[in-house]
């Protein structure tokens, strides 16, 4: 399948180009081995990142009702509250972080390593967190609600 990154398209599975993802992991001293790969590798994971991207629970509604992705949206804004249009860079920038992630086997979707825990008398019970790699999270986390796991604070 090739990369359709059309903004608002019917049959878009991509927000970014492999351009745009060469340029944004080009400056990242954390990357090493994206340039390793073909454009049909860097496409297909690419997809596969948007995919992943497209399942969070996002800010806002989608613009028109016939767009393929979640991008772009209405009703939202960057983390300084100015209104966003089009598929904003930081989307972008986290679809090729995760795609990185999925094409050098750094995303592990693992839970969490504990379920109970008492420090002083404050207990924190988390259960199933699945969540994305932290990088990728960073970038985004101001435009989504994370729903991925469940934490009780209490007092003993």
């Amino acid at each position: 399948m090739a990369l359709d990154a059309t903004i608002g398209g019917a049959s878009s599975n991509s927000f970014c180009t492999v351009a745009e993802a060469d340029d944004y992991l080009a400056d990242r001293f954390d990357v090493n081995g994206w340039d390793n790969y073909g454009t049909r590798e860097k496409e297909e994971v690419l997809i596969a990142a948007a995919d992943i991207l497209d399942y969070l629970e996002w800010d806002g509604t989608p613009e028109t009702t016939t767009q393929a992705l979640q991008w772009p949206r209405i009703d939202t804004v960057d983390r300084f509250g100015n209104a966003l249009t089009g598929v904003p860079d930081v989307v972008k920038n986290a679809q090729a972080a995760l795609a990185f992630a999925l094409i050098t086997q750094e995303y592990v979707d693992a839970d969490i390593a504990f379920s109970h825990i008492n420090i002083d008398g404050v207990i924190l019970d988390a259960s199933g967190k699945r969540g994305l790699p932290s990088k990728v999270t960073r970038l985004i986390k101001h435009l989504y609600t994370d729903r991925s796991y469940v934490a009780k604070v209490h007092r003993t």
